[in-house]
């Protein structure tokens, strides 16, 4: 599996989410959740496994405001199972605002940063008279999750049979050594 090239990721929200955050219904969730996957995977480094075990009362608006913690309940390199926080900046010189993108996600979800909301972050979708509504208490499988994931790889222009669902984290190991911050 390749690493998920940052322009897959510019591509589909400039096209899927950016012109729609006036009114976040009009988002299509799917597409938003494959996003807004591959943004925390690539920002925070996690596995899918861990991403998986996400739920909205996991991220918090940091004290100073120019991050969302998201804190990782599992984790394969949290060895003593205490959990492990990461920052998900605000970054207004990006099309890849990962706070910005939390916040838009949350919205459009309903989900709230309470640290009571236990709904899924990778949640399943179902279709309503009104559009598509998340099912908050049932997560998404790997295998679903990777089969949407290169479908949507397929709809932006890109080979989605190159990428899994380790790619973004890939990419964003890339990103990393290529800017020589430490992992």
């Amino acid at each position: 599996m390749e690493a998920l090239a940052q322009e897959c990721i510019e591509k589909g929200l400039k096209k899927y989410v950016w012109p729609y955050v006036e009114d976040v219904m009009k988002i299509d969730l799917m597409k938003l959740r494959i996003l807004f996957r591959w943004v925390v995977a690539r920002h925070t480094l996690c596995r899918f496994d861990s991403y998986s075990y996400l739920q909205a009362k996991h991220f918090e608006v940091s004290s100073c405001r120019t991050a969302i913690n998201v804190t990782f309940p599992k984790g394969k390199t949290d060895q003593f199972r205490n959990g492990e926080v990461k920052p998900l900046y605000m970054n207004h010189d990006s099309v890849i605002n990962p706070m910005l993108l939390t916040l838009v996600y949350f919205q459009r979800c309903g989900y709230s940063m309470d640290q009571t909301d236990e709904s899924y972050i990778n949640c399943m979708i179902k279709r309503t008279k009104q559009g598509q509504e998340p099912i908050p208490d049932r997560w998404l499988s790997a295998g679903t999750a990777k089969q949407q994931g290169r479908a949507l790889l397929e709809e932006l222009g890109f080979d989605g049979s190159k990428h899994g669902n380790t790619s973004a984290k890939r990419g964003g190991v890339t990103d990393s050594l290529l800017s020589l911050i430490h992992i």
